[in-house]
């Protein structure tokens, strides 16, 4: 079986289930509601047994007609396989289910075909005992196709087998030619029946066989609860054939069709179901699709209102140290303009008295300064110095003389005027302007 694939085995008597945990149902005197309340308590603790189940029915339940057909291409073959069903079955279309396989291709141009046809009505009762428990199959396979690709799985070599299983009341038959499935059979067995009318029915079967030009070398018995060793023994008395029992194989093990290349699929499931499971899978990827672009769109909103919830308690935070912090900042800043106003007081006091030191020191000894003012303007680095002298030549060579001095880059003369309250005669006032950077 498939992994994460289920599957539910209905016959006339029992109801098995591929999950080992979970117990067969015996619904030989139940109700149909009793068989739906049943079924309702196993699915109620076993969710997962609804995730892709294959229903498996019983070969005795279907008709299987074997079908050589003059074609290779799979659209012939449709084609072909519907109108030998119109013609081997005298019912209206809608009364019937089938699916076919294709067991062989071969180099003649002809395609070896198996058939597989069951009343709709059948199928639907089955179907809808399970869906009133919350179930539904997603295939329909038949015990016939499950035991042949469990047998060709076990990798045999190639020989003319024939597969003999025993079910819930009934025995089915396999011809297995070199890998190929060539014959099957479904017969109905009242109670456990005695091994030589089982045996009787396996000759009769046989007998069919060979008269058609089959071949048979092995015969494989398998099955569940029978006496499978007298089976054995009853079937080399009565015939030459070597017998072996493998008790490995089951009509419910192979029910979900493997991935191997060369196996067998049916599928009987009727197409109102398939298209209402199509719907409910389209609903349900709707749902899903809607379901995660809520949680999409929840975890982007959420994602931004954290993103301002974050920006706020942070601009919070920076608000709140910048209270808590601006009264030493205002201080720190009033410091600085102390420290700033004393250092340029300072520096102002140095360049004054560099500036009278280099008066000084440059002023020709005929200078006579009677009165000396010094003023700083507004533009940084011009001062203006006012005076008096002895007459107008001293104040220019005063002004060369400055030009001359390291700290001053230029002295210009503004005006040179006599000095009417003069003592002495000729004495003049004057004003030069000095750059010092």
């Amino acid at each position: 079986m498939e992994k994460g694939v289920n599957s539910v085995y209905i016959t006339d008597n029992f109801i098995r289930f591929g999950l080992e945990a979970l117990p067969e149902i015996n619904i030989r005197s139940l109700s149909k509601e009793e068989v739906v309340e049943k079924l309702k308590a196993l699915y109620k603790n076993n969710r997962s047994m609804s995730e892709h189940l294959v229903l498996g029915i019983p070969r005795t339940q279907v008709t299987v007609k074997y079908l050589t057909l003059p074609a290779l291409n799979d659209q012939e073959i449709a084609k072909m396989t519907e109108y030998e069903l119109n013609n081997l079955f005298p019912y209206k279309p809608d009364e019937l289910i089938y699916d076919y396989t294709v067991i062989n291709k071969g180099s003649d141009g002809y395609s070896r075909v198996m058939l597989v046809v069951a009343p709709k009505e059948s199928i639907l009762s089955r179907t809808l005992t399970l869906s009133l428990a919350g179930l539904m199959p997603e295939s329909i396979n038949i015990s016939t196709v499950s035991l042949f690709n469990q047998f060709t799985a076990q990798k045999r070599r190639p020989d003319d087998y024939l597969l003999i299983n025993l079910d819930d009341a009934f025995m089915e038959i396999l011809l297995i030619n070199e890998g190929k499935l060539s014959f099957s059979r479904g017969i109905s067995l009242k109670g456990h029946g005695e091994i030589k009318d089982l045996v009787k029915r396996v000759e009769e079967n046989i007998a069919i066989i060979r008269n058609k030009g089959g071949v048979i070398n092995t015969i494989i018995l398998s099955g569940q609860g029978q006496e499978l060793r007298d089976f054995a023994r009853g079937l080399e008395e009565s015939m030459p054939s070597k017998v072996e029992i493998d008790d490995s194989l089951s009509a419910l093990k192979g029910l979900a069709p493997g991935t191997e290349s060369g196996v067998l699929k049916i599928n009987l499931l009727p197409e109102e179901l398939k298209i209402h499971r199509l719907k409910n899978k389209r609903k349900s990827a709707n749902l899903l699709f809607i379901a995660l672009l809520i949680l999409n769109l929840s975890l982007c909103a959420n994602i931004v209102f954290q993103k301002m919830k974050v920006r706020r308690e942070y601009l919070s935070f920076i608000k709140a140290e910048i209270q808590e912090i601006s009264p030493q900042t205002y201080t720190l800043r009033d410091k600085k303009l102390k420290t700033q106003i004393v250092k340029n007081s300072i520096n102002s006091a140095r360049l004054t008295l560099s500036l009278l030191t280099e008066l000084y020191r440059v002023a020709p000894e005929e200078i006579s300064l009677n009165t000396l003012a010094i003023s700083q303007q507004k533009i940084p680095g011009v001062m203006t110095l006012t005076g008096q002298a002895g007459d107008s030549e001293s104040v220019l060579r005063f002004a060369n003389a400055l030009k001359e001095s390291a700290i001053i880059k230029s002295a210009d003369v503004g005006n040179i005027s006599r000095l009417k309250a003069a003592k002495e005669e000729g004495m003049v006032g004057f004003e030069i302007r000095v750059n010092l950077e």
